[in-house]
């Protein structure tokens, strides 16, 4: 189990919105390989999941704008 994710292997809503914020502020400056290689570290995640964090923080954006 990643140290993010509850026992169901689930990461909470509001945790999540969380850390899309912040991964997608990492990869503003970073193509997206790297983007998501920096994510997956900093939260310890997959590759997938941190693509999917960075995706969220991008709709996260469009709706706050």
């Amino acid at each position: 189990m990643k140290q993010t994710e509850n026992r169901s292997g689930h990461i909470p809503k509001q945790k999540r919105d969380d850390m899309a914020r912040i991964a997608l502020g990492v990869s503003m400056n970073l193509t997206n390989a790297e983007a998501r290689k920096a994510v997956a570290g900093l939260f310890q995640v997959s590759v997938t999941t941190a693509k999917r964090l960075i995706l969220r923080g991008k709709f996260l954006a469009g709706r706050e704008a």
